[in-house]
C-alpha cells in the first residue's frame, strides 16, 4: 500500500471535517443572532405598546380646570401674605408685652432676668429655665411673677412656630405653581397630578392661611380654627421644667 495516497486521504478527511464544523458554527451563530433580533424586536414592541398605553390612559386637565387651579394658587398666595402680616403684628404685640415685663424683672449678676412664682418657692429665667442657685426671697414682691410672664412667653413661641409653618407652605405653593406651569408649557397637565397637588395644598395649608382664604375657595374650611389670636397650648422651655399647677 502506497503511503502518499493514504496521507492525502487523511488530509482531505480532516479538511472536510473542519469545513463541516465551521458550517455548523455559522448555522448556530445565525440561529442565535436571529433569536436575539426577535427578542429585541419583541422588547421594542412591548415598550412602544406600554408608551402608547400610558399615553392613552393619561387624561390631561382641561383649560378651564388648569385655569381654575391657577386661581386657587393665587388665592393661596394672597392668604399666605395676609397670614404673615397678621403673624407679624401679633409678634410685635406679644414682644412688647414681654419687653415691659423684662424691664421690671430681677436681673442676676450674669445679666439673666428672672421671675419667681406666685407662691414664692421657685425661680425661672426669661427662657423658661428654672434657676436653683438663687433665694426667691431676694426678688421683691412688686416685680412681675413667673405666671404673668409665662403666658406671653408661650404665645411668642407659638407665633414663631406658626410663622415657620406659613413660610414652609409658601415654599410649597411656589414649587407647585412652577410645576404646573412647566407641565402646561410641555403640552398639558395631567388631571390626576393636578388633583394630587390640590389635595396636598389643602392638607398642608396652616390654619393661619386657611382663615384668610375667600369663602368660595375650593378648599373646605370646616376644619379651620376661628380667627383668633393663637393661645399657648404646649409650653416649650429651653431647659427641664417641672411647673406646679397654676
Amino acid at each position: 500500500m502506497e503511503v502518499a495516497p493514504l496521507r492525502s486521504y487523511r488530509l482531505e478527511f480532516a479538511k472536510r471535517a473542519a469545513d463541516r464544523r465551521e458550517e455548523e458554527r455559522r448555522i448556530h451563530q445565525h440561529v442565535k443572532d436571529k433569536e436575539e433580533r426577535d427578542k429585541k424586536r419583541e422588547q421594542d414592541t412591548s415598550a412602544e405598546h406600554d408608551a402608547l398605553l400610558d399615553m392613552a390612559i393619561t387624561i390631561l386637565a382641561t383649560e378651564a380646570e388648569f385655569n381654575g387651579f391657577m386661581i386657587e394658587l393665587d388665592e393661596y398666595d394672597a392668604a399666605t401674605v395676609k397670614a404673615l402680616m397678621e403673624n407679624d403684628e401679633q409678634l410685635k404685640q406679644v414682644r412688647e408685652e414681654l419687653k415691659i415685663l423684662l424691664d421690671k424683672a430681677y436681673v442676676l449678676p450674669d445679666g439673666r432676668r428672672v421671675f419667681k412664682t406666685e407662691d414664692g418657692t421657685r425661680v425661672f429665667d426669661e427662657h423658661g429655665v428654672e434657676v436653683e442657685d438663687i433665694d426667691p426671697d431676694m426678688i421683691e414682691d412688686w416685680r412681675p411673677h413667673w405666671e404673668l410672664y409665662q403666658n406671653p412667653f408661650e404665645r411668642e413661641a407659638d407665633l414663631v412656630q406658626q410663622r415657620d409653618d406659613i413660610l414652609e407652605f409658601q415654599k410649597l405653593a411656589d414649587e407647585t405653581r412652577a410645576e404646573a406651569r412647566r407641565a402646561n408649557e410641555a403640552g398639558g397637565m395631567n388631571r390626576e397630578r393636578l388633583q394630587e397637588l390640590r389635595e396636598k395644598l389643602a392638607d398642608e395649608a396652616p390654619d393661619a392661611v386657611k382663615r384668610q382664604l375667600p369663602q368660595d375657595h375650593a378648599l373646605a374650611l370646616d376644619d379651620a380654627e376661628p380667627e383668633t389670636q393663637p393661645e399657648a397650648v404646649t409650653f416649650r422651655p429651653a431647659g427641664k421644667l417641672d411647673m406646679p399647677a397654676i
